[in-house]
């Protein structure tokens, strides 16, 4: 195992060597975009959270057909048959990643909830207020169910996120950017 955090750790060194002016872009338009996410109301983020999971629903065979790209490519690259499983989507787990959509659905929403609140001897209230952190960064490897998790739970704390995909997680790469348009086609969410 520790050999493969190396490996990992080594990919991701790389990447970020070689793509440093990307991943800037696509941190500043993300930060930029995280100013309206964070503002939305909880009914427009559930409404987000229905489109994404509908989204992955009718579009099952689209996501399956890319999903056998990223199978393909990684066979050719020697993938083992466990990474394989993994990175495999079928109609059974495309309906549990949207079911996992519809469980972020039935939460509560986290942003402005208040944990706590004292007033100060000369009078000044003090607070605890649960607020949008802005731009996530993340970095997994090759399980396409990540991507709607991570944006799921992103969204219904009003974060944005942007996906940095390594070497060894580039397999899942095409069924994940298949994906991704559920979040574009609501308006509600922007892949960059």
């Amino acid at each position: 195992m520790y050999k493969r955090q190396v490996y990992i750790r080594i990919q991701l060194i790389k990447y970020v060597a070689v793509n440093v002016k990307s991943l800037k872009i696509k941190g500043k338009k993300a930060k930029e975009v995280s100013f309206i996410l964070g503002n939305l109301s909880t009914a427009e983020k559930n409404k987000g959270l229905n489109a994404m999971a509908d989204f992955l629903v009718n579009n099952k065979e689209e996501i399956i057909n890319a999903n056998k790209i990223d199978l393909q490519k990684a066979m050719e690259k020697g993938t083992s048959k466990s990474m394989l499983d993994r990175l495999a989507l079928n109609e059974e787990r495309i309906e549990g990643m949207a079911n996992g959509l519809r469980q972020v659905y039935a939460l509560p929403d986290p942003v402005g909830e208040v944990l706590g609140m004292w007033t100060r001897p000369n009078g000044l209230q003090i607070g605890q207020k649960r607020v949008p952190l802005g731009v996530i960064g993340i970095i997994y490897e090759a399980r396409p169910n990540v991507t709607s998790d991570a944006a799921g739970l992103c969204f219904k704390a009003g974060k944005t996120f942007t996906l940095f995909f390594i070497t060894i997680s580039a397999a899942a790469y095409s069924s994940s950017k298949v994906k991704c348009r559920s979040m574009e086609r609501p308006r509600n969410f922007i892949f960059l």
